[in-house]
């Protein structure tokens, strides 16, 4: 993966000193939450929400509640009233109050705002750290759990053209390059704000199975990023030993439960022989 010279800092806007105004601010407002999702969970994301029938009563709750975490854009892709709301690069608990407030935006919204083959999320993920090379261990990584990550979103992204699987990309063909832009594992924003985008999710009403989606891409990135400099290692060694399963639990942790029922072995294994390729090893 040839990548060009980075322009900008996703890093620089997702600075600690923000995420922790940020955090204190949503504290005072909102109180202490019961559960927290993404303790600990400290690479920023910036989450974007996609959904139709909902810009008009956006405003009117943008205007009433002064959202801490979300904006919103027009976006030409969506019909009737779409709107894309747009967060602030979050990390840790931070990203469970910036959930809190678009939980409070749906609850009473539930019934009129709708979902369809035109609305997403999409999660951008930080990167700034990754030297080149690392980023493309990190494709190699991501290669061995992209079926597991369509798993739990079902056939219908896997099959759209605005989602589409970058192990069906030929190994030595994976650029930074913004003809990559609708793979599910999008890296050509790499090149203008240090983020790679995970597109596998259609947008849901229920922002349990939402928070979920975010929580296993925030838990990827996170052991990714924390060992960045030994992703090679790790998947090399991960594919020699058939040793998938103690990578999936790893991973996941707690959150491997969403998989019940799912073959992980085989869905990883699908995949390895791509990675192995893409990493030159094969």
């Amino acid at each position: 993966m040839a990548s060009p010279k980075l322009v900008s800092h996703f890093g620089d806007r997702a600075a600690i000193h923000d995420q922790v105004v940020y955090l204190s601010e949503a504290i005072n407002r909102y109180g202490r939450l019961e559960r927290s999702y993404f303790g600990g969970l400290n690479r920023a994301i910036g989450i974007e929400f996609e959904m139709e029938s909902a810009n008009g009563r956006w405003e009117h709750f943008y205007k009433r509640n002064l959202p801490l975490f979300w904006k919103h854009v027009q976006d030409g892709s969506l019909k009737k009233d779409g709107v894309e709301l747009v967060s602030r690069p979050v990390c840790g608990h931070g990203i469970d109050y910036a959930l809190h407030e678009v939980e409070m935006f749906l609850a009473p919204n539930k019934n009129l705002i709708t979902n369809s083959v035109r609305t997403s999320i999409h999660v951008h993920c930080d990167v700034s750290d990754f030297e080149t090379e690392e980023l493309d261990h990190l494709v190699a990584l991501y290669a061995l759990f992209e079926n597991l990550f369509f798993a739990v979103q079902g056939p219908f992204r896997q099959n759209n053209p605005y989602c589409y699987e970058i192990t069906s990309l030929l190994p030595g063909s994976v650029e930074v390059d913004d003809q990559i832009k609708y793979c599910a594992f999008n890296i050509a924003p790499v090149r203008t704000q240090l983020s790679v985008e995970f597109r596998h999710a259609d947008f849901r009403l229920d922002m349990r199975t939402n928070r979920r989606w975010i929580q296993l891409v925030a838990k990827f990135m996170h052991f990714a990023g924390k060992n960045r400099a030994r992703l090679n290692e790790i998947v090399t060694n991960t594919i020699v030993n058939d040793d998938y399963l103690k990578l999936f639990h790893t991973v996941f942790g707690k959150s491997a439960e969403l998989y019940t029922g799912v073959d992980v072995n085989k869905l990883m294994k699908e995949n390895a022989l791509w990675a192995s390729c893409f990493l030159g090893v094969a």
